[in-house]
């Protein structure tokens, strides 16, 4: 397990999310935001993958994940809107 201040892994946030501790993962995706861009972009990108199974919940993660809209780095952006639309088709 990581340290608290650290930024979690792809792996740790996945594992989350499939548990549906929604807490945790809400804190995971706090300590997200100090992360380098690439580790965000993975990051997203393995909460997209997620998101295309509709057997996960993402209730109460919808204003943590905005915060990466407005990332410094584009390509977490970009990475960003395309997780929503994903959660758009699978959660209408």
């Amino acid at each position: 397990m990581s340290e608290p201040e650290q930024p979690p892994t792809p792996d740790r946030l996945t594992s989350l999310l499939k548990e549906g501790n929604h807490e945790e993962t809400v804190a995971c995706l706090d300590r997200l935001g100090a992360a380098d861009a690439e580790t965000r972009k993975r990051s997203l990108r393995a909460v997209r993958d997620i998101a295309e199974e509709p057997t996960y919940s993402f209730d109460g993660l919808v204003g943590p994940l905005s915060t990466f809209l407005t990332d410094e780095d584009r390509a977490v952006r970009l990475t960003t809107a395309k997780l929503f639309v994903t959660l758009a088709q699978s959660e209408p």
